[in-house]
């Protein structure tokens, strides 16, 4: 199976633990409640019929009983369906609610109070991927200063899988970078989720919008659940993982004309992991504590809306690179991401895409990408306080599970007060 696109990777938090000596890995595709056609004894059929049965059978309960599925910012659509829309795009264009993820820089635009809520509209693990607010605060004239706070919840990532997966197999490596231990053969069930709750603030002049920053600090938690055998096991094993970190990062905007934008983004400063693992098998319960580092993320942006602030076209393009220890491994991810908007009255129509660059790991080595680009597409409305917006796109994760492009949708609401 042919690798991920490269933001599938680029913010998944990855953790690697020492795997728990045991019992030798099952056969690579099969579990081990298949049987063996060499067990067939003698005066039964020829022992390449059973052989041909014992494989059709294990292949359709294989077919059958292997299910995934995976949702959240983290695999790599980005976060706003006005963002998702033009290519996951948003360094240099975010200046709502969304800009708490994309570039805290960009919150100094916001004006007054801004609600919104977004959500993959045929998501089966999550209700929501976003729900945010932001102020601007009401500092006084003589300060000279401009300021909005925001916070906000989203998903980064929910992983949900079951049945036997190869070490070779798209889904094993995915699985891998979430749930600390595991080989890369197993056959049983995973649930992973990591969620994260962001609070940012934008910084900038009152009166001009020459140049803004921000800050956002961000606590991350992750828990992800396993049942069932893998390669190095002890028997049938169950493992419990939870880990915690608090991040934070730094944005910042310039605009050297009324037209073009520039800016630049620095994520996950400094921050790690706390880890605690609790795994049962036949060797009995035993807790491990660890740490691990997540790589630092930079992003740059450029925007140009010819005519200005007013002007009825926006084009933008971000290059994002994630690199560093990730773990035990040094992973070394690159992306470009391209957008174009265009105004019609109370309608914005938009279209994009994500093209990957590199994807590279210690542990998996130089991978290729299946598809040149992710294409994206979508439109949206604002009436009076209202904003509802619409996003389809070439969804990365499930595309390489399914071995061919599959699709997905965003729906956000915002409301201005």
């Amino acid at each position: 199976m042919p690798a991920t696109l490269p933001t599938v990777l680029s913010a998944v938090p990855r953790v690697e633990a020492p795997a728990v000596p045991g019992t030798p890995p099952a056969r690579p595709g099969t579990s081990r409640s298949h049987g063996d056609a060499a067990s067939l004894g003698p005066g039964g059929p020829p022992w390449w019929h059973g052989a041909l049965v014992a494989t059709a059978l294990a292949s359709a309960s294989m077919a059958h009983a292997r299910s995934f599925e995976a949702e959240g910012s983290d695999t790599g659509a980005g976060l706003g369906p006005r963002h998702v829309a033009m290519g996951g795009t948003g360094v240099a264009t975010a200046v709502d609610v969304f800009a708490t993820v994309a570039n805290p820089a960009g919150l100094v635009e916001v004006d007054g109070l801004q609600l919104a809520a977004s959500r993959q509209l045929d998501a089966t693990l999550h209700r929501l991927n976003f729900a945010g607010l932001a102020w601007r605060l009401p500092l006084p004239a003589s300060s000279g200063v401009s300021a909005t706070v925001a916070a906000a919840h989203y998903p980064r990532i929910h992983a949900r899988a079951s049945g036997a997966f190869d070490e070779s197999d798209f889904e094993s490596l995915f699985l891998r970078y979430l749930l600390p231990g595991i080989s890369g053969t197993f056959d049983g069930a995973i649930d992973s989720k990591t969620r994260s709750t962001r609070v940012a603030i934008g910084l900038g002049p009152a009166g001009h919008r020459t140049w803004s920053v921000g800050a956002y600090v961000e606590h991350i938690d992750c828990r992800s659940d396993f049942c069932g055998v893998h390669a190095t096991s002890n028997g049938f094993t169950t493992q419990t993982t939870g880990a915690k970190a608090l991040g934070w990062g730094l944005g910042g905007r310039w605009h050297p004309t009324d037209a073009w934008t520039l800016a630049a983004t620095v994520s996950d400063l400094r921050t790690r992991l706390t880890i605690e693992s609790t795994t049962t098998d036949d060797a009995g319960t035993r807790t491990q504590q660890t740490a691990a580092g997540f790589p630092r993320k930079w992003a740059f942006g450029a925007a140009w809306r010819p005519g200005g602030p007013g002007g009825a076209w926006l084009w933008t393009a971000d290059l994002e690179s994630t690199r560093g220890r990730y773990g035990k491994s040094s992973i070394d991810l690159r992306a470009a991401r391209w957008g174009l908007e265009r105004h019609t009255g109370a309608w914005a129509w938009r279209a994009g895409a994500v093209v990957p660059l590199r994807i590279e790991s210690t542990e998996t080595g130089r991978l290729d990408t299946p598809f040149p680009f992710a294409p994206t597409a979508g439109v949206g409305w604002r009436r009076g306080p209202w904003e509802v917006d619409v996003a389809v796109y070439g969804h990365a994760v499930m595309s390489m599970h399914a071995d061919r492009p599959r699709f997905a949708a965003d729906l956000g609401v915002g409301l201005r007060f």
